[in-house]
């Protein structure tokens, strides 16, 4: 069974950014007027620690997708933090899986859209090695999207993309919920991204999930 503990917003470690919604790109705020706090990647992992897992844990593979949020969030408060912090943080999320009994995870490496992006992954493959080395028995794998959205990027009709990383399907407010400030392209199949903010298209995630369950078979 596929099992999802994650929350939209999520940033790699409250501790260091608190991931939020809510007045953000023009979605609602509570109705007091407060924004709504979003659990992070340390809080989800220390929540899931603590209760009972009926499955062997040496058997279940944890997936992990992580730090856009972190990337979007730290550039509009303007924190100037540094993305191989974050990538820092979840090593740490390593750690307290493999504490709990996990013997198999999947990391996926952030699209290198940014610089904050790009020392983010470069941090992640130093911090895999260096995890590799300490914990020889458990099976740590990078999904590498870089590679997957270059590929995307340098032969799109290779893929059947006709738009890449310039153009959205999706123009305003594509993943607020308020109705009505959207438009939608009528070939979203042809565009690698769905909006403003880098999601990638349906068409993209078809294609990262094939990608990634080749890494799958291979690596575990």
């Amino acid at each position: 069974p596929l099992t999802s503990y994650s929350v939209g917003g999520a940033t790699t470690s409250d501790a260091i950014l608190q991931g939020w919604l809510g007045g953000k790109f023009g979605e609602p705020l509570r109705a007091d007027g407060s924004t709504i706090k979003v659990p992070g990647l340390d809080t989800q992992i220390a929540n899931y620690v603590t209760c009972d897992e009926p499955t062997d844990k040496t058997n279940i593979l944890y997936t992990m997708w992580v730090g856009g949020n972190d990337d979007s969030d730290n550039a509009m408060l303007g924190l100037g933090r540094k993305g191989d912090e974050f990538a820092d943080a979840q090593m740490v999320q390593w750690e307290t899986l493999v504490r709990a009994g996990a013997k198999n995870i999947l990391a996926v490496v952030p699209p290198p859209m940014t610089l904050f992006a790009i020392e983010y992954g470069t941090k992640m493959h130093v911090n895999a090695a260096a995890f590799r080395l300490k914990h020889w028995s458990v099976k740590l794998g990078l999904f590498e999207t870089p590679i997957v959205m270059g590929a995307i990027v340098a032969t799109p009709k290779l893929f059947g993309f006709k738009y890449t990383t310039n153009e959205r399907c999706c123009t305003g407010n594509c993943f607020s919920g308020l109705a009505g400030n959207a438009t939608v392209c009528n070939n979203p199949d042809e565009y690698a991204l769905w909006d403003v903010v880098g999601h990638p298209s349906a068409h993209t995630h078809q294609i990262l999930g094939d990608e990634a369950t080749k890494l799958i078979k291979l690596w575990f």
